[in-house]
């Protein structure tokens, strides 16, 4: 994911389950905001 996530987004996911996948493409492409 290149585009900046809001974290209120990003808890949703990962309450869905979705977080390590969220992480996954972080550590792989750092958003510049959490640069």
């Amino acid at each position: 994911m290149v585009q900046d996530t809001s974290f209120p987004e990003f808890y949703s996911d990962m309450m869905e389950g979705h977080g390590d996948r969220w992480i996954g493409d972080t550590l792989a492409n750092p958003p510049s905001s959490l640069s």
